[in-house]
């Protein structure tokens, strides 16, 4: 709910607590707001599928994954609700071509053997092999080289592959997000090319002629025009016609852990490898996340899954707490009483799109804001 206009609190408040989010759709105050938002109906969505059809294969796009398919598997544990995401293939064709700049001819990076595991949009390779060659040790070498070179445009990513050990695959602009050390108030990693904060307006805009494109098609003119599906982006045709077809083919989900990764919490949603089988996705275990990186990513676990019970309860303290003592990037600016203003503001300006709040009565008034250290008019 709320799309582009509620995308304008999501990331412009918390830049005035000095909170910077380049794209807010997954982690920080942003993804935190949009999950209360999405959750909220994808509740009902699950309750309908677990009612009408509860063998159906749900393939969710929607962003942030981890607390959608969350709040979905919180209705029914085994829900086909499944999380899909496309970071993996940009992350891999960089990989791809540092190792054709060191002499290997891979013509796809499906060629490798990979492994890897994470949160949705903080997800690290942990393996990469070809033909049964181990090539993850070459990758971690050449790191500093890459980073210095840009290759594949995850430049940040190659630079924390020189601090971690280890590949973080999605886009830089995702992955800084996580990391507020880097990507902050006083440095905007534009060192790396990542721009300081989402541009909602363009995005609107891009929507906007997206759906007039779409109207177009749906005239008489068009009445037999059938657009031919595409085989890029996140594969749900080929996912659908494996789980039709009972084909294991390995898609990148997101699912509950169930061991997958043993270094993150059971009850997390995680994005690993997964393969239907018998009409059901079954994620494939991985080795467990170096340590530095675990502790990193583990946070992030605890967060999504108070989001997804958030969003159902309209429960305000435990946004409070998600963001004073397990986010990172709203931790970063140390003054609680700023992020609790900050969760204030956003809860009145969105409470169009939050009815479980607004049932729960704690959404404050106008000038009960007004009257407050903090605060931010419309206009701002």
């Amino acid at each position: 709910m709320g799309a582009q206009k509620a995308e304008w609190f999501d990331n412009y408040i918390p830049v005035k607590f000095g909170i910077f989010q380049n794209t807010g759709d997954t982690c920080g105050p942003g993804g935190f707001f949009r999950a209360l938002r999405c959750c909220y109906v994808v509740d009902k969505i699950a309750r309908d599928m677990k009612e009408y059809c509860p063998k159906a294969v749900l393939l969710n796009y929607t962003n942030p994954q981890a607390q959608i398919v969350k709040a979905a598997r919180n209705v029914m544990p085994d829900l086909q609700y499944i999380g899909l995401c496309h970071e993996l293939f940009g992350g891999m064709k960089a990989v791809q071509l540092l190792m054709n700049r060191l002499g290997y001819d891979v013509k796809k990076w499906e060629e490798f053997d990979i492994t890897y595991g994470g949160v949705n949009h903080f997800v690290w390779l942990t393996g990469l092999k070809l033909n049964g060659e181990d090539l993850y040790q070459k990758l971690l070498d050449n790191a500093e080289m890459a980073y210095k070179e840009r290759i594949g445009g995850r430049t940040f990513n190659w630079y924390l592959t020189t601090k971690y050990n280890c590949f973080p695959y999605p886009g830089s602009r995702h992955v800084a997000e996580f990391m507020p050390e880097y990507f902050n108030y006083f440095n905007h990693t534009r060192a790396f090319g990542i721009v300081p904060i989402r541009n909602v307006y363009h995005l609107a805009e891009s929507h906007k002629w997206k759906l007039q494109e779409f109207k177009i098609l749906g005239q008489d003119l068009f009445k037999d025009y059938v657009p031919e599906p595409t085989s890029h982006g996140e594969k749900a045709m080929e996912m659908t016609s494996d789980w039709k077809n009972d084909i294991p083919t390995h898609h990148v989900v997101n699912i509950p852990n169930k061991g997958f990764i043993s270094n993150l919490p059971e009850d997390s949603i995680i994005e690993v490898p997964g393969y239907f089988k018998g009409g059901k996705i079954v994620g494939v275990k991985m080795a467990p996340l170096p340590n530095k990186v675990a502790d990193k990513v583990r946070p992030f676990c605890e967060i999504y899954n108070l989001a997804a019970e958030a969003a159902i309860k309209g429960d305000r303290e435990m946004i409070i707490k998600a963001l004073t003592t397990l986010d990172p990037i709203a931790k970063f600016i140390e003054d609680n009483e700023k992020v609790e203003h900050m969760v204030d503001l956003m809860l009145y300006y969105q409470q169009s799109w939050l009815p479980a709040f607004k049932d729960a009565g704690v959404i404050p008034s106008w000038d009960n804001l007004k009257a407050r250290k903090y605060v931010v008019e419309k206009s701002d």
